[in-house]
C-alpha cells in the first residue's frame, strides 16, 4: 500500500491512499465458467471454490449478485442488462490480470456468452475452464427454485425455457 498526503478541492490536505491488489496464486490466472440451468448448483458449487481458497485467490463474478447489487435484483429490460454485462466482463478482465482467479457462475446458455468468456480468458492470458452442470434434470432445477426466497426465485416457466433453450445450444467447436 503507498500512502501520501494529498489535498482536497477545499484545499486541505488529506491522505491519498492507493492499494496494490495482489494475488498469492502461483502461475496462470483461471476463468471458470459454469454451464447450466437456474437451479442447478452452480452458485453454490461457485461459493465453495472461493471459500476452499485463501482470501485473495479466487473470487465469484455473476450478473445475478451484480443485478442485486446495482439495481436491487431488478430487471427492466435490455439497458440494466447491457450494464450489468458490461461492468461483469470488467470486472473479470480486471481480476484476471491481478492473477486472481474467476468463478462467472451465470448460466451461460448461449454459445455467444461461452465466446465472451474465452475471449476475455484469452485476452488476460488466462486458462479458461468450463464447468458443466447440464447433468442436473430439469425437475431438480424446479424444485431447488421453489425453495429460494425473493428475487433469487426465477420460476417454473423460466427454467423450461432455459432448458428450451439449452436443448438447441451447438456445443463450443472445440468439443469441451
Amino acid at each position: 500500500m503507498i500512502s501520501e498526503n494529498a489535498t482536497n478541492g477545499g484545499g486541505t490536505t488529506g491522505s491519498l491512499v492507493l492499494c496494490v491488489l495482489v494475488s498469492t496464486n502461483n502461475g496462470r490466472a483461471k476463468l471458470y465458467m459454469t454451464l447450466g440451468l437456474s437451479g442447478s448448483g452452480k452458485s453454490t458449487w461457485a461459493m465453495k471454490q472461493v471459500l476452499s481458497r485463501p482470501p485473495g485467490d479466487m473470487v465469484r463474478i455473476g450478473k445475478d449478485s451484480l443485478r442485486h447489487s446495482c439495481h436491487g435484483g431488478r430487471v427492466a429490460g435490455r439497458t440494466t442488462e447491457v450494464q450489468i454485462e458490461r461492468l461483469r466482463d470488467v470486472m473479470i478482465e480486471a481480476m484476471l490480470k491481478m492473477g486472481v482467479d474467476v468463478v462467472n457462475d451465470d448460466c451461460n446458455l448461449f454459445v455467444g456468452h461461452e465466446e465472451r468468456m474465452r475471449q476475455i480468458a484469452a485476452d488476460c492470458d488466462a486458462e479458461f475452464i468450463l464447468k458443466d452442470f447440464t447433468h442436473v434434470p430439469v425437475e431438480a432445477c424446479i424444485a431447488r427454485d421453489a425453495r429460494r426466497p425473493g428475487h433469487a426465485h426465477v420460476g417454473r416457466e423460466v427454467i423450461l425455457r432455459e432448458a428450451r433453450d439449452l436443448a438447441r445450444r451447438p456445443r463450443y467447436p472445440s468439443g469441451e
